[in-house]
């Protein structure tokens, strides 16, 4: 890819290898560097509203190109939007997209484990995750701020 600059080169070969799980801690990573020292190592709704369009289209073309369409942040706001999802937080539908990208999964749900996900057997749109997990109390991103940034960002 010519313009999976340094920054994403490491991402990029997590992909093309197969090694969903590496590249979904490497997206959260960069989205966190990415976000900058003022994100406090979360991505709040500020921080999603000034996250540079350039490079979530990065992440998210490796992402989908990588998988055949199946992962991908655009592939998730899709499933979200079609399920009445909206810039605010609805638990029903947060619920539903939960259990559509198969999120319930306690050794996805978690992160626990060092499993390799092989695509065939997991839910479409499952990657990446860890950008919305929780860690020390706070959740790393706000899905319906990031669905909206994609729209935002014509994705």
């Amino acid at each position: 890819m010519q313009f999976a600059t340094s920054r994403y080169s490491k991402l990029a070969d997590y992909l093309w290898s197969g090694e969903w799980k590496k590249a979904d801690d490497e997206t959260a990573n960069l989205m966190i560097q990415v976000a900058g020292e003022g994100s406090n190592g979360y991505l709040d709704q500020q921080a999603i509203e000034k996250f540079p369009c350039s490079d979530l289209r990065i992440i998210d073309f490796l992402w989908v190109y990588a998988s055949k369409g199946y992962f991908g942040f655009s592939v998730q706001k899709n499933i979200y939007q079609s399920l009445g999802g909206t810039s605010k937080y609805d638990e029903k539908v947060w619920k539903d997209f939960v259990n559509r990208v198969g999120w319930t999964n306690k050794k996805i749900y978690t992160g626990s484990g060092r499993t390799e996900f092989t695509l065939d057997s997991k839910a479409e749109a499952c990657f990446p995750h860890r950008i919305h997990q929780y860690e020390q109390q706070k959740k790393l991103c706000d899905f319906p701020s990031l669905a909206s940034r994609l729209v935002n960002c014509n994705m």
